[in-house]
């Protein structure tokens, strides 16, 4: 009697016998089966068109008052799909600070972008973020890269939060261009899975701007892989 684990080899054992007749090999199928252990694949490296890392940077924000500062990521390739893997975010103050004593809650927030909101209205600076970490061939870039800027409101639609992250805390002093961080439990942050961005669409670092009559400059930095379909 064949081995037979429940999963219907010993009818593939016959098939896979008589494609061998038909072609001419003695081969017994059957026998290698029975040292067959079933597995499943959780992910493979797909090689440097989708499976390289890569990082970037980018900054948002600071230049003018009365304004949320906004970073936008996404791929104009619609054949692209982006996979973070892990981020920072850090935020300052700029020209001028909150009084000495002020406790802020700084509400974080990682959203995906719906019309007709659009995060960004004023490019600040003026460009876009590209990759400064490449692991592939040398002198090549991926399809992906960040815009960072302001916007003087915050959408007015439900469930725009998204994922907060909070860091409330008491200002020092009236120190200006420090860096904080947007703390959390770990402090930077690295999925359990990828936050994947699927072809066509963004994700947004949003930092409400919990004091207007001041400068809010926000800052991110995004390890992150690539998924290329062309087919």
């Amino acid at each position: 009697m064949p081995w037979d684990p429940g999963i219907g080899t010993e009818r593939s054992a016959r098939n896979f016998t008589g494609l061998f007749r038909r072609w001419g090999t003695r081969g017994n199928v059957r026998s290698i089966l029975n040292f067959v252990i079933p597995v499943t694949a959780i992910d493979r490296y797909r090689g440097d068109n989708e499976g390289s890392l890569w990082g970037l940077y980018a900054e948002g924000g600071g230049s003018t008052q009365n304004k949320h500062p906004a970073i936008v990521m996404g791929s104009p390739d619609r054949n692209v799909d982006l996979e973070v893997l892990g981020f920072q975010c850090w935020y300052r103050w700029r020209a001028t600070a909150p009084a000495a004593g002020t406790i802020l809650n700084h509400a974080l927030t990682l959203m995906s972008p719906i019309v007709p909101y659009t995060p960004i209205t004023l490019l600040d600076p003026a460009g876009t973020w590209i990759p400064g970490l490449i692991t592939n061939d040398a002198f090549t870039r991926s399809n992906s890269y960040a815009i960072g800027g302001v916007n003087t409101a915050l959408p007015s639609y439900a469930g725009w939060n998204g994922y907060q992250l909070s860091n409330a805390a008491r200002v020092q002093d009236n120190v200006v261009d420090s860096w904080h961080s947007f703390a959390d439990q770990a402090g930077s942050f690295a999925m359990p899975r990828p936050i994947r961005i699927p072809n066509g669409g963004s994700l947004c670092w949003l930092a409400p701007n919990p004091n207007l009559a001041h400068r809010l400059q926000l800052a991110v930095s995004v390890l992150y892989r690539e998924r290329i379909d062309y087919g």
